[in-house]
């Protein structure tokens, strides 16, 4: 079997009723042009021999047991393992945030490098920025997430362990390491919830959905339930009723987003959905039977029924599929990404979208490298290249 990888791009870059959510209609969909940059070849197993991997500040690819990042599509580079993941072959997990990287080994154990002010490395020690270092503290790890400057990991028993800033409580710990500020410099388990399957993290808040069903926030979490049960900050988790069910937890700097019973629901203090002023409540997006969700800085893109991909958020990303004026800045409710096949699952970067399709094809639409020329408004087939 001949081994493949794809190429992507690098970009900068959680009791009481709930009030009535608010819906924003569907757009009008503008058909997108189809750009193919080279065929893609045909699938080789019934499972995708990828898996893209998304962060605050990245895309990535993970295929077999190697992660590979890009350096620029325009300059049609192949991909390369970067001098971060130098000596990991077996990478089985990888997460982004700010200025920090994490990845999860085949043996369950987890290697931070980067940034370290905040203690996002979980070394023990908030200090200068620091190469890859593995947490002698951690194991039998299923999968990390990280936020702007925080981590948390799911463990292989459903445990949660956090790390990192903790300003408002985000790591899910009441400890204070600082005089001036809150870190937590080694993962410590988060009390009070169980059999963790997913988690998201703003900044200054953290949300977890469970096996059971719950979904539980803590740290700023802007919704008026959790104000009113735990006030406007609080490191302990708090089971949010009106997400109960929720699946496909997302977040970027200030905003949440979830799949609730077939709908996509946000929340945040700073939202991109609807005017500059933001919502404080569940905002409900109007995307037809949605399965999947997935937030970049400023925009976000959810698999639908179907496999139809519906963005939204803000027009200057320039990664909603759609084309858009320079001078477009308002925030746009969903509108229908045209030009692709059938999807299976979407990924947003900062100001780029992905769409892996149901026969391992990879489209790409936003900002696909790093001169400003390198802006793809909708739907690129990336190139498929045999490793090398």
């Amino acid at each position: 079997m001949r081994r493949i990888v794809v190429v992507v791009a690098l970009v900068a870059g959680c009791g009481a009723p709930a009030p009535a959510p608010v819906v924003v209609p569907t757009v009008a969909a503008t058909p997108a042009r189809r750009l193919e940059v080279s065929p893609s070849r045909p699938a080789e197993s019934e499972s995708a021999p990828f898996e893209i991997v998304k962060g605050t500040s990245s895309l990535c690819v993970l295929t077999n047991g190697a992660a590979h990042c890009p350096h620029d599509i325009a300059a049609d580079e192949p991909l390369a393992n970067g001098p971060i993941l130098d000596g990991l072959p077996n990478v089985r997990g990888l997460s982004f945030g700010q200025d920090f990287h994490c990845v999860v080994t085949a043996d369950g154990k987890v290697a931070c490098g980067g940034g370290n002010h905040f203690g996002q490395l979980g070394a023990g020690v908030a200090e200068e920025s620091a190469g890859l270092k593995v947490l002698p503290t951690l194991s039998h790890v299923k999968r990390v997430v990280s936020g702007p400057f925080t981590s948390c990991a799911i463990l292989d028993d459903g445990k949660l362990s956090c790390w990192g800033k903790n300003e408002s409580g985000e790591t899910g710990s009441a400890t204070n390491i600082l005089p001036d500020a809150r870190v937590v410099v080694e993962p410590e388990l988060v009390a009070g919830i169980q059999d963790v399957t997913e988690v998201a993290i703003a900044w200054g808040a953290s949300c977890a959905a469970m096996a059971n069903g719950d979904v539980a926030c803590w740290g700023t979490a802007d919704l008026p339930e959790h104000k009113k049960l735990r006030g406007a900050q609080d490191e302990r988790p708090t089971v949010i009723a009106s997400l109960a069910g929720a699946t496909s937890l997302s977040a970027n700097e200030q905003t949440f987003c979830a799949v609730l019973k077939g709908k996509v629901v946000c929340w945040g203090s700073r939202s991109m959905l609807l005017s500059r002023g933001g919502s404080k409540t569940l905002t409900e997006l109007a995307i037809p039977d949605a399965q999947r969700v997935s937030l970049g800085h400023s925009h976000g893109c959810a698999l639908g029924g179907g496999g139809d991909v519906y963005c939204f958020g803000a027009a200057y990303s320039r990664a909603l599929g759609v084309p858009v004026s320079d001078r477009d800045y308002e925030p746009r409710g969903p509108a229908k990404v045209t030009g692709l096949p059938r999807v299976e699952k979407v990924f947003c970067g900062a100001s780029l979208s992905c769409a892996l399709t149901v026969g391992h094809e990879l489209y790409c639409w936003g900002r696909l490298g790093t001169r400003a020329s390198d802006i793809a408004p909708t739907p690129v087939q990336m190139r498929v290249l045999p490793n090398r």
